[in-house]
């Protein structure tokens, strides 16, 4: 299965490996799993969990 964006969040791959392009032009996304339902418990004790989706789409919007 490919990235999604569980992996960017908790095992920090980059956003690139996890978009999906759709049939629609310039319309790109990361598919989330069941596996995101969980991320919240693991990063509990994580610091500046809170922004680490930030971070990490902002290397995709620099592109």
């Amino acid at each position: 299965m490919a990235n999604c964006i569980y992996d960017v969040i908790i095992n920090e791959v980059p956003p690139q490996e996890a978009i999906v392009e759709t049939q629609i032009e310039g319309l790109h996304i990361i598919p989330a799993t069941i596996q995101l339902a969980g991320a919240e418990i693991e990063l509990v004790s994580t610091i500046s969990r809170e922004v680490r989706l930030k971070k990490s789409l902002a290397m995709v919007k620099k592109l």
